[in-house]
C-alpha cells in the first residue's frame, strides 16, 4: 500500500485536512488582496475604449453591490471600498478558476 509504506495511516486524515484547508483559504485570500490592490480587469480594460471600459465597470458595479451583504459581517472590510471589493473578488475567482490544473 502506497500510505502504509511512507507511514501515513488513518490518523493523519485530521492534519491532511487542516493543512489543504489552511493552503486553500491562504490562495483565496492572497488572489483576493492581489486582485484588490493591483486591479487586473481595470488594466486589462484600460487597453480598450475608456469610455466603453468605465460603462462596463461602472454596470458590473452595480450588479455586483447586492452581493456585497456579506461584507457587513467582516469588522476588517467594512470599511473599504465595497465596489473595488467584490469586483476584485470576482476577478480573483476567475483568476482561481484558469490556475486549477486542467
Amino acid at each position: 500500500n502506497f500510505f502504509a509504506e511512507r507511514g501515513v495511516g488513518p490518523e493523519d486524515i485530521p492534519k491532511a485536512l487542516v493543512v489543504h484547508e489552511a493552503v486553500g483559504m491562504s490562495w483565496f485570500a492572497g488572489s483576493w488582496a492581489v486582485c484588490y490592490a493591483v486591479q487586473p480587469a481595470r488594466f486589462l480594460a484600460s487597453k480598450v475604449s475608456a469610455e466603453r471600459a468605465h460603462q462596463a465597470f461602472q454596470a458590473a458595479e452595480r450588479k455586483l453591490h447586492s452581493w456585497s451583504t456579506f461584507l457587513d459581517r467582516v469588522p476588517g472590510l467594512r470599511s473599504a471600498n465595497r465596489a473595488r471589493l467584490v469586483v476584485s473578488l470576482a476577478e480573483s475567482s476567475i483568476i482561481r478558476k484558469v490556475a486549477l490544473p486542467v
